[in-house]
């Protein structure tokens, strides 16, 4: 009895298997989806292209969030990215400074 019902399940599922698996032609809605997906894909393209060239712009504006001293609060500051390269450089020219054991500019001695 069990032989028969495991075999009845076997054709039902292939049954089912070979229905899923027939192919039609592409209809109207087919081909407006894949239409639609390509224009969203070149958009998306643009965009990303857009968004590249925005990043090279060094008068873009940037902003960070920054911690605080003596505050749980970080606080927002947007400066221009030219702005944020030359603090960077500042930033590394002293720790460099620093770290030779030479006095930073200006220090009085």
């Amino acid at each position: 009895m069990t032989h028969k019902l495991g075999l009845a399940a076997l054709c039902l599922t292939f049954s089912a298997l070979t229905a899923c698996a027939t192919t039609s032609a592409p209809t109207s809605s087919t081909t407006a989806t894949v239409a639609e997906a390509t224009t969203e894909t070149m958009g998306a393209t643009e965009k990303a292209v857009e968004t590249a060239q925005n990043d090279l712009d060094p008068n873009r504006q940037v902003c960070k969030r920054t911690k605080v001293v003596g505050s749980n609060f970080k606080k927002k500051i947007c400066r221009t990215a030219n702005e944020w390269e030359a603090l960077e450089q500042q930033s590394r020219e002293a720790t460099e400074r620093i770290q030779r054991g030479s006095r930073p500019t200006g220090a009085a001695g």
